[in-house]
């Protein structure tokens, strides 16, 4: 639910802060959907924040994941105003089969006003990785839309024709010299 389209949350939770604590409901902070904004599809979710110090908190805890692949987060984001330092950040947490924390990674993001921004971070998770889950924050005094959340595995495309500048020039007992097409590199497995 990425883009915002349906209204049921199952895979996110946001938690609107100031200070670091949680925000009281009459704080003036809110998270919605709404239509005014969505770079795709009908709906955006706006969060507004009347408050320097304030952060919308957007947490992604029921990641799926697989070992030994590669993963792609991108978010996009349009800041319709703002008062003061503004931030858009993320982190990316990795977690092991206990429940302790791996290693981390902070995205960040562009935060000048009135154009949409996307927020991408390609990565593979370090070893012994058994959970992942990814946090947005959006600090500031400010209305922000965020649309097309994305996370997934990313498909490497393979080269068309990849060995057409490749060949072997010679081939007997005692040698094997090839060229090769300058943007491959030969695999050192098997070679002695």
């Amino acid at each position: 639910n990425g883009s915002f389209e349906s209204p049921a949350m199952i895979e996110y939770y946001i938690l609107p802060r100031i200070d670091g604590k949680n925000a009281a409901k009459d704080s003036g902070m809110s998270t919605e959907r709404d239509t005014l904004k969505a770079k795709s599809g009908k709906y955006a979710l706006l969060c507004t924040s009347p408050h320097e110090k304030a952060t919308n908190e957007i947490n992604l805890n029921m990641l799926p994941f697989q070992k030994g692949e590669k993963y792609r987060f991108s978010a996009s984001y349009f800041i319709g105003s703002c008062e003061g330092k503004v931030r858009v950040a993320g982190r990316v947490t990795f977690w092991d089969e206990n429940g302790k924390v791996i290693r981390y990674m902070f995205p960040e993001g562009d935060a000048s006003p009135g154009k949409w921004h996307e927020m991408k971070l390609e990565f593979y998770p370090p070893a012994g990785t058994a959970r992942i889950t990814i946090t947005l924050w959006l600090t500031g005094k400010m209305q922000v839309w965020v649309d097309d959340i994305y996370y997934g595995i990313v498909k490497e495309n393979s080269i068309s024709n990849r060995n057409a500048g490749a060949a072997v020039m010679m081939n007997n007992n005692t040698l094997t010299l090839w060229k090769e097409a300058p943007y491959l590199k030969v695999p050192q497995a098997g070679v002695p």
